[in-house]
């Protein structure tokens, strides 16, 4: 067995010993309680518009995606976008992290626009980082609001200094897209000096290239940043829907739209399909900070959507499949 073979292997028995660990504890405990979100899944006034909501989200991201797609000069029919997309929502829910689904989406994209593959790829990172951008920075202003609220509760300096944090990386990220020119760029002038040695980098740099597009045309960015900005809106309000169903109506909306954002970074950490277990630890923990211990029963519920989400891409990514050969070497292919 190779070694690169066995260290997949040792890095798979390790992540799945982790999340059952994790699991066990969780119940164990009485944090996730299946009683409970069966109770709160049968508040139908709640848990109906908290579903419509999210199913808006997802149609919102997808005509993101195709918005950016047409930037740079990609056009794809409207029903293929939406197939790919749902395939990227499957792919995040079968295998571990938020994010996976984007590689794979990124590789269908690729053979549907082969003449333009790091353009595409630059279109999904993009996709990727404006969503993470809005998420951050509604926690960060949220934050800041906070202060102002008499009704806040207070909340620990590690976890603001946290997001704080945060929102700084993205507002020098910001800087970074707008405001230096790739003939300025330390980065970009760097990676120049290697790009006839190795294909991965001239791969790297078309990608870079891509992604400065859109520091060109302003409004592909304004519009897609307040799109992301609606999604996320959309998520925390169906988070509130929930509470609501667990009988939770004291909870001032200001603290859920802070501690929600970075419950959904955490579950991006790929160790779990779906974030299973590290999702219901991570709303576990964050509700925790603003006075609510059922943070994890929150988690299954917005798990059980993204479940029907998957289903749903599953049978898309299956049509694919038969017609559609993945490239061997992903790398390359971009």
């Amino acid at each position: 067995m190779k070694k690169s073979n066995l260290k997949k292997i040792i890095a798979f028995i390790l992540k799945l010993s982790f999340v059952i660990t994790l699991c066990f504890y969780l119940f164990k405990k009485g944090y996730v309680s299946l009683s409970d979100t069966k109770t709160a899944l049968f508040q139908f006034n709640y848990i109906i518009p908290a579903f419509a909501f999210l199913m808006i989200c997802t149609v919102l991201g997808i005509f993101r995606w195709k918005y950016l797609l047409q930037t740079q000069q990609i056009i794809l029919p409207t029903s293929r976008i939406f197939k790919l997309g749902l395939i990227g929502n499957f792919f995040n829910v079968a295998l571990p992290g938020a994010v996976t689904g984007d590689i794979i989406k990124a590789v269908y994209t690729s053979k549907e626009a082969p003449d333009k593959r790091a353009y595409a790829l630059s279109s999904i990172l993009f996709d990727r980082f404006i969503g993470v951008s809005a998420l951050i920075l509604i926690s960060f202003f949220s934050v800041l609001f906070s202060f102002f609220s008499a009704s806040s509760k207070t909340l620990p300096a590690p976890f603001v200094l946290f997001v704080a944090g945060l929102g700084s990386l993205i507002f020098l990220f910001f800087i970074y897209l707008f405001l230096i020119p790739n003939n300025r760029d330390p980065i970009y002038k760097l990676l120049s000096k290697f790009k006839n040695k190795h294909n991965i980098i001239n791969s790297l740099l078309r990608v870079i290239d891509g992604i400065k597009i859109y520091s060109v045309d302003k409004k592909c960015f304004a519009i897609t940043l307040m799109i992301s900005f609606i999604i996320h809106f959309l998520v925390i309000s169906t988070v509130m829907l929930f509470l609501f169903s667990f009988g939770k109506m004291d909870l001032p909306f200001i603290e859920v739209m802070i501690v929600v954002p970075v419950g959904l970074l955490l579950i991006a950490v790929p160790i779990s399909p779906g974030g299973v277990g590290t999702g219901h630890a991570a709303f576990l923990g964050v509700f925790h900070l603003i006075g609510f211990d059922r943070g994890a029963d929150v988690f299954t519920l917005f798990f059980i959507f993204k479940l029907f989400e998957g289903f749903v891409g599953a049978i898309v990514y299956l049509q694919f499949k038969a017609h559609i050969t993945l490239p061997k070497d992903t790398v390359t292919a971009i």
